[in-house]
């Protein structure tokens, strides 16, 4: 199954920090068994390389916990359900994330956090009214982005390369397979055959000093 989204995970963790969870890696093995998520979604890089995506999505679902009022920090790396996150389980109210975006303490958090960030780049997302605020990580907004910046890029140069001249067209392959260490990366071992009559070899390129072994 796909890793569950960080709304998904709220009322499962605002569960856990109200028994025996101190923290959000406290959280994990529960949270693996409840989604029944696998060992490779467990280990599941971020593109940063820095943590996994579940205990990526996790924490910020407790963070978001934290702002709405239903978990509180009694000392550093420490997370326990608060008062109020305890009624909440205690009446059995349903929580994702578009119910955490509707309580107050988390608009006005939200707020506060957009305001300080106001006068320089926002973090993603803090920039928009609470209520558009997706159900994704900072991490997966710019993972996202980056996603749709490479597909631009990639028509970007497929465009270019459908309309670039063909003599120019075979320097540049030439070019990407020396870039790519083809002829020990050096420039002299390429060469261009002549634009036409040359029986459809377009390029050489000299793999020895002697020339013996040639693409």
């Amino acid at each position: 199954m796909p890793i569950p989204t960080m709304g998904e995970f709220l009322l499962p963790c605002l569960r856990l920090l109200a028994a025996d969870a101190r923290n959000t890696r406290d959280c994990l093995p529960a949270l693996r068994v409840e989604f029944g998520l696998t060992d490779d979604e467990m280990a599941e890089m971020l593109n940063s390389g820095t943590r996994t995506r579940v205990f990526d999505r996790a924490d910020w679902a407790v963070f978001h916990l934290l702002k709405a009022g239903l978990v509180e920090r009694p000392e550093r790396g420490v997370y326990r359900a608060s008062a109020e996150g305890r009624a909440w389980l205690a009446a059995g109210k349903p929580l994702d994330w578009r119910i955490i975006k509707s309580i107050p303490a988390h608009q006005a958090a939200m707020a506060e956090a957009a305001e300080r960030n106001a006068s320089k780049e926002a973090a993603p997302g803090l920039s928009r009214d609470v209520a558009d605020l997706p159900d994704e990580t900072p991490e997966d907004l710019i993972e996202r982005a980056s996603k749709e910046a490479e597909a631009g890029l990639i028509e970007d140069l497929l465009q270019r390369l459908y309309r670039m001249n063909p003599v120019r067209f075979e320097r540049l392959i030439l070019d990407l397979l020396k870039a790519m260490g083809y002829g020990a990366g050096s420039f002299g071992k390429h060469e261009m055959t002549k634009a036409s009559g040359d029986g459809g070899i377009d390029g050489i390129i000299h793999e020895d000093a002697l020339g013996l072994d040639a693409v």
